[in-house]
């Protein structure tokens, strides 16, 4: 682009007129030295004179009609664009043309007749629209009451785990704190938060989830009877990563539109963790009590009276025993689910594998029992010596054995119990071979060239009783997004459109203005924005505590007394929370330098670093409609007709959420305007250069 392009309507007409004054003076100074030359010295002083008080008269002239060319006619041309660029590209109903363009002619009236014309035919478009798509509303409507409604959680993600639906139930059984529970003090961030784009394995325990994809990975041949048009789904039992809530449910694939390849994952499932916390305080008190009368025999030595008493407590063990095998969660898998990710782990290797009796169900864990399949199949292969593995399920319904035959060097009882004694899995909380064993209550043995697994004969599904005692919540129509399917995640970030940024937009409420004079956060809220999309159901909101008195001047602004944010946390803890919920996410804000500068205030204290990219929409609406124009937020959502509740003006929850609507309008006029990425974004906010000087007193 030539550099001219570049400059404003009102620079180049600027750049024109110095261009005619300066040719213009040109001309007289050259008319000067010409007439010297003929008339003689002795006239120079009067050529001087006459013609030189010309060019100042003319310089003063054209100075003053490029002024009142730029005050009648440049900037009315500009207000005239800006306007119609703002009606063309915003959804706004009630725009009027505000410019009067009194000196234009008839281009003003044709601009108001050109915006009347938009704006009516916007209004028939959008009622068409409307009729058009009141039967997509219904079913709209229908999926949403039905994703609120249901009583299990449901997330579906991409195949890297970002989140693209979520329903009620979800956010009631993931609802955990973001710090540790026993010191709600702490500013060490413990989970992320469940949101459309997010990482899901910031909130759950990622092994469960990679065992059960895996299996869904296996290549569809003979010996594997499930093709991908019927996987079915995957049983699974999974934590927070915390620990504090366990959950059992199902796993399955979203295909893609042709059906012929995986694009994410959906998981069904219920709370557990009432249940499971039961049955291991009374396998607890039954291991102590076990272990009482152990001791109390040893104490008493064998006699003919203790043998009744040693023969009742070993029956007392095993059902023991098998009660806490039974405690934890278990759930139906197809056995050709926990085999092919067997193959999946050995099809780097030249050990073949093959399978038998995969539509047999075994009762299990599945994420360890693969884990310790996994671990044996690795351990063989390591030999050396195994050509082929063929792996067979047994059973009447649900499996009691799986045997694991070994073509080549058969392994040995003392092979299988070294392989059984070390950690399975790092994902398996280091539990060891053995350990799974016990949890399924099953045994395994070497006979000839075979590795044997037992299961129990009761291998009956169990029941649950999770208890919901998470808040209600109110409907959230941003509980999905499809178009993250479709995200292109290899994108250097300055590349990503703006339509599809990932975006915290926030605002924050002080003591004062000023902090490097003492002046603090008192609250601080944020709103997020996926894909050109207002998240009402995503906000941060925090009262802060700062550690200092609330000027009544500020207090009047924005109504937070020092009683409000007496018990609220501290500004370390609190910008802890707030930096992990705008993690990886682009930072907006209006006048952004201003609240960029009191949150690098507290980072050294919080440890930890807002290096976001920063976008301000200031400075993009600066761009657009010129440095001189009403940029205020409250300009800003008059003319983009963002309606903000007079009790949420000026506090920090109202002003973000109402900049986030002022954002997503802004995105739309910068890609009219050529502005697309992030990085032309940026680009442009560095051009702002005297508002950018004016911020840089913030620092």
């Amino acid at each position: 682009m030539h550099w001219v392009e570049r400059l404003s309507l009102r620079a180049r007409i600027a750049l024109f007129f110095a261009l005619i004054g300066a040719v213009s003076v040109a001309l007289l100074v050259a008319a000067i030295v010409w007439l010297s030359i003929r008339l003689g010295a002795e006239a120079a002083d009067h050529i001087v004179l006459i013609v030189g008080g010309s060019a100042f008269a003319i310089a003063g002239l054209i100075a003053w009609v490029a002024l009142k060319f730029d005050e009648n006619l440049a900037k009315p041309l500009m207000a005239i664009a800006a306007d119609l660029k703002t009606i063309a590209h915003s959804d706004g109903k009630a725009m009027k043309l505000d410019s009067e363009g009194e000196y234009l002619g008839m281009i003003a009236p044709a601009a108001r007749e050109v915006s009347s014309a938009l704006i009516e035919a916007r209004e028939r478009t959008d009622a068409a629209i409307e009729t058009a798509m009141r039967d997509a509303a219904r079913q709209k409507a229908a999926l949403e009451a039905l994703l609120r409604d249901l009583h299990q959680g449901l997330v579906v993600c991409t195949m890297t785990g970002r989140v693209t639906l979520y329903n009620h139930r979800a956010v009631e059984i993931l609802h955990v704190e973001e710090f540790r529970r026993d010191d709600p003090a702490s500013t060490d961030v413990m989970i992320g938060s469940l949101g459309l784009g997010r990482d899901f394995f910031n909130i759950v325990d990622a092994a469960p989830f990679s065992a059960a994809l895996s299996a869904f990975e296996a290549p569809a041949d003979p010996s594997n009877p499930l093709p991908i048009e019927g996987l079915g789904s995957f049983p699974i039992v999974f934590s927070t990563c915390d620990g504090a809530v366990t959950m059992r449910g199902q796993v399955a694939l979203r295909l893609n539109e042709a059906g012929n390849a995986p694009a994410g994952f959906i998981t069904v499932f219920d709370d557990i963790t009432t249940e499971l916390a039961a049955g291991l305080e009374r396998d607890r008190v039954l291991r102590e009590a076990i272990d009482g009368i152990r001791t109390a025999i040893d104490d008493s030595g064998e006699t003919p009276a203790s043998a009744p008493l040693t023969t009742a407590l070993k029956r007392l063990e095993l059902a023991s025993n098998n009660i806490i095998a039974s405690a934890w969660p278990m759930a139906d898998v197809a056995a050709g689910r926990l085999f092919g990710a067997v193959r999946k782990t050995l099809s780097g290797s030249a050990v073949a594998v093959e399978t038998a009796g995969n539509g047999e169900l075994i009762h299990a864990d599945s994420a360890t029992l693969i884990a310790l399949l996994r671990n044996l199949a690795d351990g063989l292969a390591e030999r050396g010596d195994v050509e082929k593995l063929a792996l067979k399920a047994s059973g009447l319904g649900h499996a009691r054995q799986i045997a694991i035959t070994v073509t080549g060097a058969p392994p040995g009882a003392a092979w299988l119990e070294a392989r059984l004694s070390e950690n399975a899995d790092a994902g398996t909380a280091f539990l060891s071979g053995r350990s799974i064993l016990e949890r399924h209550c099953a045994t395994a043995t070497v006979k000839g060239d075979t590795i044997l697994i037992d299961f129990p004969v009761n291998t009956g599904a169990r029941g649950t009783t999770g208890k919901d005692t998470a808040p209600v919540l109110d409907a959230r129509p941003e509980f999905y997004d499809f178009d993250l399917f479709e995200r292109d995640t290899s994108k250097d970030l300055l590349d990503v459109p703006l339509s599809e940024l990932h975006a915290v937009v926030f605002d924050c409420e002080m003591t004062g203005l000023d902090p490097r004079r003492g002046d603090e956060i008192v609250s601080i809220a944020g709103a997020r924005v996926v894909n050109g999309r207002v998240l009402s159901g995503e906000i941060f909101d925090l009262f802060v505590n700062p550690g200092r008195t609330i000027p009544a001047a500020s207090t009047n602004i924005h109504h937070i007394t020092d009683a409000m944010v007496a018990d609220a946390p501290l500004i370390p803890s609190a910008l802890k929370r707030f930096h992990a919920f705008a993690k990886d996410q682009v930072l907006v804000a209006h006048n952004a330098a201003f609240d960029m500068a009191f949150l690098a205030k507290g980072e050294k204290a919080a440890g930890v670093k807002f290096d976001n990219v920063v976008l301000d929409t200031v400075l993009l609406a600066a761009h657009l409609q010129g440095a001189e124009s009403e940029l205020s937020l409250d300009g800003l959502a008059e003319r983009f007709n963002v309606e903000i509740a007079e009790h949420d003006r000026h506090t920090a929850r109202g002003d973000a959420i109402a900049t986030a609507h002022v954002f997503v309008k802004l995105i739309r006029l910068l890609e009219a305007s050529g502005v697309v990425t992030l990085g032309d974004a940026l680009r442009v906010s560095e051009d702002q250069t005297a508002i950018r000087r004016r911020q840089a007193a913030y620092g």
